[in-house]
């Protein structure tokens, strides 16, 4: 019953794209996304279930059966790519509430508790920044916006129709990640000042 429910609801979803498993926990957290994420190998079906951005249940399916709840978690595999599907709220904790778990704290000790701390003297300043992806004069859409500091992940979208992205973010220096379908990747060193602000990245070394 359950796992025909999962299909069902994944089928009536919006499909946001493919994560790494640290990756996935960043993105959710930081969008407050609800939806369901799965990674599929050998072994079985991984699924995580977020709510406002928490992993609030998890399921694990595979030859013996179906495994729900904390049990699952000491058995995630945290090397897959995870497909995450958004959801409503109530949708989301409905399902959750079949399969919740309760000991997060060993999920998350790979994440930093909160946001780098990115100071101009001792101010922290948030804005939102818009970032344009071009092709000669194409703006294009669907590409994968990741950015990133150091090694972790801040936020992930992807650009809409008229080829742009927004994140909030603190002001600070940021690599940005423009990836494409094809997962082809091109990186770009960004300084944001922290305030209102909108910058245009060309691909392929085009202007």
């Amino acid at each position: 019953m359950v796992s025909d429910l999962l299909n069902k609801v994944i089928e009536n979803s919006k499909y946001e794209g493919e994560f790494e498993f640290t990756e996935i926990l960043n993105y959710t957290k930081t969008a407050g996304t609800s939806g369901i994420a799965v990674y599929e190998n050998v072994r079985g079906n991984y699924i995580l279930i977020f709510v406002k951005g928490e992993v609030n249940g998890a399921i694990l399916i595979d030859e013996k059966g179906m495994l729900f709840g904390d049990k699952v978690l000491y058995l995630l595999e945290k090397s897959g790519h995870y497909n995450l599907y958004s959801t409503s709220d109530e949708i989301s904790e409905a399902i959750a509430a079949r399969c919740r778990i309760y000991e997060k704290s060993h999920l998350y000790s790979l994440l930093s508790r909160e946001l780098p701390s990115i100071r101009t003297g001792n101010k922290k300043i948030m804005g939102k920044l818009t970032i344009l992806i071009k092709s000669g004069d194409q703006y294009l859409q669907g590409m994968r916006v990741i950015i990133k500091r150091g090694k972790q992940v801040i936020t992930a979208d992807f650009t809409t129709t008229d080829g742009s992205v927004s994140f909030k973010l603190l002001n600070g220096n940021y690599d940005c990640i423009v990836q494409n379908r094809e997962k082809q990747s091109e990186i770009f060193k960004i300084d944001f000042a922290g305030r209102d602000s909108e910058v245009e990245i060309y691909l392929n070394g085009g202007k």
